[in-house]
């Protein structure tokens, strides 16, 4: 999945690299930029502010119940070719 969004962020024509001599607008992808874009104002967002406040989602319970609940989910398993007999 990494690779194919990379391959989708490049640019589609030789006229839409910024520094080549056939250069337009028109031809411009601008995925990357809008990606770049975010990434700089989410990121400085947190950096600047987020980190301070935002401790992480909160957990609903203790690490006993997390455990019975997996045994439970655990002790029922079935794959879907052993319930359609």
């Amino acid at each position: 999945m990494a690779f194919i969004t990379i391959i989708f962020l490049l640019p589609p024509y030789k006229s839409s690299v910024p520094w080549d001599d056939s250069f337009t607008w028109e031809a411009l992808n601008y995925a990357p930029l809008l990606v770049g874009g975010a990434l700089l104002l989410f990121g400085g967002w947190y950096v600047l502010s987020a980190h301070k406040w935002f401790k992480g989602p909160i957990r609903m319970g203790t690490e006993e119940e997390l455990e019975r609940l997996e045994q439970e989910r655990l002790g029922r398993f079935e794959l879907p070719t052993e319930t359609a007999t």
